[in-house]
């Protein structure tokens, strides 16, 4: 747990209001509205709105090794695909 406190990056959930089909996985949601350059990875993408933002875990090996092989983007660009 120290570890998770240490290296972790705090974040509050950003109340949207949104209605999803899972109420549980709202939390999750709400947590990855709060923080720029979040990503929510999710088996279960038809549980969430169509958002940049969610993405399925091949999607996140995907950007993880783009961003691997492109330091310096921003993932938060208009033009980035993921979740579309």
């Amino acid at each position: 747990m120290e570890t998770i406190k240490s290296k972790g990056i705090h974040s509050e959930r950003l109340n949207c209001g949104e209605i999803l089909p899972d109420p549980k996985d709202l939390v999750f949601y709400e947590v990855a509205l709060s923080k720029e350059d979040s990503f929510l990875v999710t088996g279960n993408i038809k549980h969430f709105p169509k958002k940049p933002f969610i993405v399925t875990p091949a999607e996140m090996l995907t950007i993880i090794n783009e961003m691997a092989a492109r330091p310096g983007r921003i993932l938060n660009d208009p033009a980035t695909p993921y979740g579309k």
